[in-house]
């Protein structure tokens, strides 16, 4: 990860309430699959979160990648809280964006 990256993951925080920003980069016009990405403090929060949980962000993000313009990205579907389960690696429900925004401070 970058170094200013670390360097936000490792300051004190009391979660203050941040809305992320999700931006939709690309969509399939045959499946309807999007690409999106969101803000850097969010990824933060999302790779710190997976790893208080013992987990790597990149395993638990639907089709985590980095694209060539080094954006961090993420698939999305649709009918379904996407937050929930394609960022989060939630159930679909809201329950894991819900626990992530009461740990983080950080809406969706």
């Amino acid at each position: 990860m970058p170094e200013h990256i670390e360097k936000l993951k490792a300051a004190p925080s009391q979660p203050q309430r941040h809305n992320a920003t999700v931006k939709t980069l690309r969509e399939s016009p045959i499946t309807g699959v999007k690409t999106k990405t969101v803000d850097e403090k969010t990824w933060v929060a999302v790779d710190k979160w997976f790893e208080d949980q013992g987990k790597y962000y990149g395993d638990e993000v639907r089709g985590f990648r980095r694209n060539s313009k080094g954006q961090l990205t993420f698939k999305t579907g649709g009918g379904y809280d996407t937050i929930d389960m394609d960022l989060l690696g939630g159930d679909g429900s809201g329950r894991a964006r819900a626990a992530f925004s009461k740990a983080t401070g950080i809406y969706f």
